[in-house]
Order: structure tokens, then C-alpha cells, then sequence
């Protein structure tokens, strides 16, 4: 399967898009995106470990269910694809808002991992800082 770095991009974007999406509430974009492998992985700002789609979409749609509002977006500082894999590397820039509906400041590392799958891009791998913000906000 033949594929060029801007289809890789954006995958990347989709998951951003689908994350924006998922602060309103609706965690559709969230299962188009990721990989469906029991071999995917996920590191997020809550320092939880997680392996398997099943588990990672779970824990997604659990956090779908606050509605944080507000958006991330993506700043890209490298990526690199060759063949079916990829990476990029970003900084997550943002805002979320707490259970009390005030906004707080969101900037995180990240690096996100695709792999080419017979239904495109898929992302297999999110690492992020732990967020005491989003933990904060979370426990509201």
C-alpha cells in the first residue's frame, strides 16, 4: 500500500480533530483513529499505562463523559515517516475547563506513533506529560 507523508500528517490532525471532539463529548473521531491492535499503547496525562485498543478506547470514552470543553491542538516540532510506520512529535497547546466550568492552560509534550493499516493511517502509540491540571479536573 502506497501512502505520502501529508496522508501520514494527517492522520495526525484527525487525532487532534478527534480529541477536540471528544471534549464535547462525543468519542466517535477517538475509535476512527486508533488502531484496533491488541498491541497498541497509550501513556496519557492521567500517568496511566495502558495496552490493547479495547482497553485505551474504554478509558477514552470514560473521559469523553467529563466534557472538559475547550481544544488542543498539535504544534509539530519533528515527525518522520517511513514505509507503514511514523511518529510525530509535538507540544499539545491549550485549554480545558474543571467540573466548576473555569478554564486552565494545557501544554504538554507529546509523541504520537501511526502505522499504516488496511484502513489507513492508524495511531498505535500516545505518549503525553502527566497533567496535574487534567488530574485536578478530572477528580471534580
Amino acid at each position: 500500500m502506497s501512502t505520502t507523508s501529508s496522508e501520514f500528517l494527517k492522520a495526525n490532525a484527525q487525532f487532534y480533530d478527534a480529541l477536540n471532539q471528544m471534549f464535547t463529548g462525543d468519542s466517535t473521531g477517538i475509535h476512527a483513529i486508533w488502531s484496533k491492535s491488541p498491541d497498541a499503547t497509550y501513556l496519557g496525562p492521567y500517568g496511566e499505562k495502558m495496552i490493547g485498543s479495547t482497553t485505551i478506547l474504554k478509558a477514552f470514552d470514560e473521559v469523553t463523559k467529563l466534557e472538559l470543553g475547550g481544544h488542543i491542538q498539535c504544534e509539530i516540532i519533528h515527525s518522520f515517516m517511513e514505509g507503514s510506520m511514523g511518529y510525530v512529535m509535538c507540544e499539545e497547546i491549550g485549554e480545558n475547563t474543571d467540573s466548576e466550568g473555569n478554564t486552565f492552560p494545557v501544554s504538554h509534550r507529546a509523541t504520537n506513533i501511526f502505522r499504516l493499516e488496511n484502513d489507513g493511517w492508524k495511531l498505535m502509540h500516545h505518549h503525553t506529560d502527566i497533567s496535574i491540571q487534567l488530574e485536578e479536573a478530572r477528580e471534580n
